[in-house]
């Protein structure tokens, strides 16, 4: 690996699961990093004064050089659609401190060193970065086994072919060693099924036409970035 891109909230300090995160391995771990020439980044998903906020009570400069420490500025707002605009709006506007699941993305493909299979991405949760990631970059995840979840809420089935690691740096290091592939068609089969399963549930339509049915369905979600309508559109290729 070349890059290893930290998630914030549920992977290194206390978000949306409650759960007290112990982040001293980082020491450890940057240090490794640095020796093995590998880039460490944090994406926030957060506005830059609320990002630096974070930082600073964090004292997470220590590990992340500040060139390093990605939040989210004019040129990403700007690259959004109205709708998608608008949700953001009224998110920060209710909540200074939310933090957008969709940045990372923008962020790995909008950096050609990063968009690549040498970059590894540490989150938590199966659909916002599991999901998201190798969904719609070329980058690959490996999830914390502390704070796994769906949708962020606590998730403890297994997926065999989705690595989850603990947080410590013995677990890193031999991780990182090991030169393990990987394979997302589990993690693609079962988004397949929860996104048909909520919205057809168990029943045979035969030939509709399940790309606007998709598309009216994401439309009608406030939380959903518009750049998901696209996701199961072609419903010849979905998994059986």
């Amino acid at each position: 690996m070349n890059n290893i891109i930290f998630g914030l909230y549920d992977v290194l300090i206390k978000g949306k699961l409650n759960k007290d995160i112990d982040f001293s391995y980082l020491d450890d771990l940057s240090k490794y990093l640095i020796s093995k020439k590998v880039n460490l980044y944090l994406v926030t998903g957060l506005l830059e004064d609320k990002c630096n906020e974070i930082i600073d009570l964090f004292s997470l400069d220590k590990f992340f050089k500040k060139e390093n420490i990605i939040f989210i500025n004019q040129e990403y707002l700007d690259s959004l659609s109205e709708i998608d605009k608008k949700i953001r709006f009224n998110k920060f506007k209710e909540d200074l401190f939310y933090h957008d699941d969709y940045h990372k993305v923008y962020f790995i493909n909008n950096h050609k060193n990063l968009n690549s299979g040498n970059t590894l991405f540490v989150g938590h949760d199966l659909w916002t970065d599991a999901f998201y990631i190798s969904r719609y970059t070329k980058a690959n995840v490996i999830l914390l086994k502390e704070t796994l979840s769906y949708n962020n809420f606590f998730y403890k089935k297994d997926f065999k072919t989705i690595y989850t690691i603990s947080s410590d740096f013995i677990s890193f290091k031999n991780f990182l060693e090991s030169g393990k592939l990987f394979d997302y068609s589990a993690l693609n089969n079962f988004a397949h099924k929860k996104i048909y399963g909520q919205m057809v549930g168990q029943i045979n339509f035969g030939n509709i036409d399940f790309g606007k049915v998709v598309e009216k369905y994401y439309k009608s979600k406030k939380d959903i970035n518009s750049k998901d309508i696209n996701l199961f559109k072609d419903s010849k290729n979905l998994d059986k």
